[in-house]
């Protein structure tokens, strides 16, 4: 099961994800959530690979766009099924076909999962991010409405005598 803090922090939740040059963390109060970050765009392998574990509106949309832009897509609906994906609770063991991510041009991201009760989908807040030049980061929350978010550098937080030294 996904990590959870103990009492007296009763209803924070936490979850992180990283990956080569990253680390992402959220917490919320009173709300399950999930962030995911990887690197952008995803690997010529990663698409062979992968794409085909992608629900089928995910994939036509990929096929229908430049090859250029694929991987680069293709790394946003990988970070958002599995931020998704964790601030449910199941981690990638459930199959990733089973439901898609639309992200209209205007409006909201937005998830299709017939696994969850009707209207289940708009209790979900989606964000795509872009924390650095080659990183992609998904962050979901519960309850549909924005969440406040901040970047905190792990060099602002260092002791100036050890940052400079590193």
């Amino acid at each position: 099961g996904r990590p959870e803090p103990e009492p007296p922090c009763e209803g924070l939740r936490f979850n992180l994800s990283h990956t080569e040059g990253l680390i992402a963390c959220l917490v919320t109060r009173g709300r399950a959530c999930g962030v995911d970050v990887e690197r952008a765009p995803a690997s010529p392998d990663a698409l062979t690979h992968l794409v085909p574990r992608l629900a089928e509106p995910e994939r036509a949309e990929l096929a229908a766009l430049p090859p250029a832009a694929r991987a680069d897509r293709f790394s946003e609906l990988w970070v958002l099924k599995e931020a998704y994906l964790k601030a449910l609770g199941t981690g990638v063991t459930r199959e990733l076909s089973g439901f898609s991510f639309t992200t209209p041009p205007t409006g909201p991201i937005a998830v299709r999962d017939p696994r969850r009760p009707a209207g289940a989908a708009d209790a979900w807040w989606f964000r795509l991010l872009r924390p650095a030049p080659g990183y992609v980061l998904a962050v979901v929350a519960e309850h549909g409405r924005p969440a406040h978010l901040h970047r905190i550098d792990l060099a602002d937080l260092a002791d100036p005598g050890e940052a400079s030294a590193a």
